[in-house]
């Protein structure tokens, strides 16, 4: 996998690694991940054998090439399309349907926290173009009946997130608050969400993650993760 060098553009953190392990808990024949940046969501799933085809959509020119090189070098260039896409827009009318659809968004609403001077980086981490409206108007357009979407949103917007999910018929089905440390406030929260269901669904809380230990190293689920032991099977 490449990524932009540093300074051109926004480089991956854990998140996208938390992303496609919580995503990869079951099948799929078809997965769009929105907003791929250089890939990582997707390439997990291809790599774990979780989905038989993976489209990527983003729209910052260093992020699509890194992508495309990623899934040259990787052997996907039959299973997997990076397509360049604005998610204001309604994506190609060719793009297809999916069984699955991830996606690690911008993380923080416009006006909060320090915006980084590399608009590429910015656009990345802030609402600065695209809202999480905006998101999931486009996930309602290509989820499948039934389809599930999985994505990894910041703690305190877990309300608003599941209000505009209800808005599109897109339910919770499971939650897993994220911690740096065990005795920590959650700081995000992986979701999973399923379309086009008419039962009242009940949504699972998971147990919390805990990304590190009080020394500072990663706890053993995390470890494993990180060394792909956790993937496979």
């Amino acid at each position: 996998m490449f990524q932009p060098v540093r300074g051109l553009g926004y480089r991956f953190a854990i998140d996208s690694v938390l992303l496609g392990y919580f995503a990869s808990k079951r099948s799929y024949n078809s997965v769009a991940d929105l907003g791929a940046g250089c890939g990582v969501v997707g390439f997990i799933l291809l790599w774990a054998k979780k989905v038989k085809k993976a489209v990527f959509v983003e729209k910052d020119k260093y992020l699509i090439e890194a992508c495309r090189r990623g899934v040259e070098i990787n052997g996907f260039s039959d299973i997997a399309e990076v397509v360049e896409a604005d998610l204001r827009e309604r994506l190609p009318g060719d793009i297809g349907k999916f069984d699955l659809v991830v996606s690690n968004p911008p993380y923080r609403r416009k006006g909060l926290g320090r915006v980084s001077e590399s608009n590429a980086v910015a656009v990345a981490k802030h609402e600065l173009e695209m809202s999480i409206g905006d998101l999931l108007q486009r996930v309602s357009e290509i989820i499948l009946p039934g389809g599930r979407f999985c994505a990894i949103f910041p703690s305190f917007r877990v309300e608003e997130v599941l209000k505009e999910t209800a808005k599109r018929g897109i339910k919770p089905v499971c939650l897993r608050f994220v911690h740096s440390l065990i005795d920590r406030p959650a700081n995000a929260f992986l979701g999973e969400f399923k379309s086009g269901t008419k039962r009242n669904t009940v949504t699972e809380i998971l147990p919390p993650l805990i990304i590190h230990e009080r020394d500072g190293s990663y706890t053993e689920e995390v470890a494993c993760l990180l060394d792909g032991n956790l993937l496979r099977g």
